[in-house]
């Protein structure tokens, strides 16, 4: 019955303990900037159903911004994007293409997850738009 007592006891501050800080999770110094986040193509149709877009960014940190990966959210959506670190005040892109071909008309909504040395956790983009038979 003490050792149960106990554990209660020690339980706060084993919950304290592995509560993370959010400076842990990012470069401090590496900051990266999308203007936007989300693309809306509109209409795109299925005799032509591949459209791209650029995600414009910025590394507005002091620190040199590393894209590890991006990874889209299905087999129609492809990126491209450099490999090259990016200097403090320089811009770059993720291309951001998709592909409608073999797809079915209707809304679509996809996604690509960036990873980068700026956070742990991916930062996400997103694109939408309909697929019409035209």
């Amino acid at each position: 019955m003490k050792e149960i007592i106990s554990l209660f006891l020690l339980l706060p501050f084993f919950l304290a303990s592995c509560k993370t800080d959010s400076n842990q999770n990012r470069d401090t110094g590496t900051l990266i900037y999308f203007p936007d986040t989300i693309h809306h193509f509109g209409e795109i149709s299925m005799k032509n159903p591949i459209d791209s877009f650029d995600f414009k960014f910025k590394n507005t940190g002091d620190k040199l911004l590393v894209i590890y990966k991006v990874d889209p959210s299905c087999h129609c959506t492809s990126v491209k994007f450099t490999r090259e670190p990016i200097r403090p005040g320089e811009e770059s892109y993720i291309r951001v293409i998709y592909d409608g071909s073999g797809q079915s008309s209707g809304f679509f909504l996809k996604s690509v997850s960036v990873f980068s040395n700026e956070s742990v956790k991916p930062l996400k983009l997103k694109i939408d738009g309909e697929l019409v038979k035209k």
